[in-house]
Order: C-alpha cells, then sequence, then structure tokens
C-alpha cells in the first residue's frame, strides 16, 4: 500500500512529516523540509501516579479487532474507546446502506462496516468522552497499547510508556524512527507477560522524547514563520 504522506508546500519549500519522506522527496521538489505532526506542539500532559494498562484501536479494522481480543483476554487491561458523535447526515448514509447492502456507494457502505465494528468493544472499555478526559487518563496509565498515530504522539507528550503497532500507514514507524524509538514499534501484539517490562522506560528512552518534541516544536514553529512571511508578502 502507498503512503500518502501530508504535506504543506510553497513555491519553493514542501513541509513532510517525517525524514523518511523528506528523503523520498529528493529530486522531486526543489527543498524539502521536516515539520513533524502539530499534537506534539501542544503542551506537555501533567503527570501524576500511574496504574493499569490501557488499549485503543487502529486505523487497521483488522488490528482493531485484534486489539480488543487482546484486552478481553488479558488481565488487567482495559480498553479505551473514543467517543465519535455522528451527525444526522452519517446516519441516513449508514441507514441506507445496512438496507440496501452492496447497491448503496462504497463510502456509505466503510462507513456503516465501521461503525458496526466500533459496537464490538470489550466489556472493560473505558468510556472516554472529552478530550480533556482522554488527557488525564493518558497521563495516569502506566502503559498504553496503541494502533494510532496520535495516540502515540500523546503519549509522548505525557511520557507515558507505550507500544506502538502497526496501522494501514508507516507514519508510526516514520515517527518512532525521527525520535530514535524504533524498539517502541512492533508488527504484532505483546504477549501479556511482556506488558509490565514495556511499562517502564529504558535506557535514555524519556531524553529522547524530550529532544524529540522540543525539535518538533521548533520545526513546526519555524515553518508558521514561514507561513506568515508568504501571508504578509503578497
Amino acid at each position: 500500500m502507498e503512503t500518502k504522506w501530508p504535506t504543506w508546500s510553497d513555491s519553493s519549500t514542501s513541509y513532510l512529516r517525517e525524514r523518511a519522506e523528506a528523503k523520498q522527496s529528493c529530486g522531486k521538489r526543489e527543498n524539502s523540509e521536516v515539520a513533524p505532526d502539530m499534537t506534539l506542539s501542544h503542551a506537555d500532559l501533567s503527570q501524576g501516579a500511574r496504574s493499569g494498562v490501557i488499549v485503543t484501536d487502529s486505523s487497521s479494522d483488522n488490528a482493531t479487532m485484534q486489539l480488543q481480543q487482546f484486552c478481553t483476554r488479558t488481565k488487567g487491561v482495559e480498553f479505551a474507546g473514543l467517543f465519535r458523535p455522528i451527525s444526522n447526515a452519517q446516519a441516513l448514509r449508514m441507514l441506507v446502506a445496512r438496507v440496501i447492502g452492496k447497491r448503496a456507494p462504497k463510502l456509505w457502505q466503510f462507513e456503516w462496516r465501521r461503525y458496526v465494528k466500533s459496537q464490538r468493544t470489550p466489556l472493560n472499555a473505558v468510556p472516554l468522552q472529552s478530550v480533556d478526559e482522554l488527557f488525564r487518563r493518558i497521563s495516569s496509565t502506566s502503559l498504553i497499547v496503541t494502533g494510532r498515530f496520535h495516540m502515540v504522539c500523546m503519549a509522548m507528550l505525557a511520557r507515558t510508556p507505550f507500544i506502538a503497532l502497526e496501522g494501514n500507514t508507516h507514519k508510526t514507524e516514520g515517527l518512532l524512527a525521527d525520535a530514535n524509538l524504533s524498539n517502541r514499534f512492533r508488527s504484532s501484539l505483546p504477549n501479556a507477560g511482556e506488558l509490565r517490562a514495556w511499562s517502564e522506560w529504558h535506557d535514555d528512552e524519556v531524553k529522547l522524547i524530550e529532544a524529540y518534541v522540543q525539535e518538533a516544536r521548533s520545526r513546526i514553529s519555524q515553518m508558521f514563520s514561514r507561513i506568515r512571511e508568504l501571508a504578509t508578502s503578497r
């Protein structure tokens, strides 16, 4: 599967999220700069007493099902489900897709399948109804097992140990390579016996995160300074 990398570009510069894509773009663009995901520009999340392990979903439907099954069979692990409000238009499209099946537009079928899968939540789920509640949960858990790129970013902001799993793109792998944290990336689910070891930082991992987040904020700031220059020069 070809990865669609997010970019912002002016007449001379393209800003990409990971160094791997910046290297790939050499020769295709005059100048490429790395500006990591803007989630990392958020202030560090408050930290306190930690306990428990939370598991989230993944950008891959198959991986999400595996994560949910892992959650149900592993003692002391909770599934953190995010509340996604559904608009009236989405509800109508899903209703039509449910009734007419494959005759419905593919997008409508996809929305219905995703909704059905989102309802297959393990019984030990932790409902997260707001961003503030999500931040508090991330900051108070001992370990996060996730297949979501932005959950990894938020774990870094909270300095919460994590295990990052493959999704449907290579962006999480690229993020961790840039932060020198590739050891936190896995292509398969961990065993229950491994969770305790992963709930502690190893060697200089916290220093690596702090350095990467600081560099990310600097690069994001430089990108927006360039945008302001372009906007005021026209």
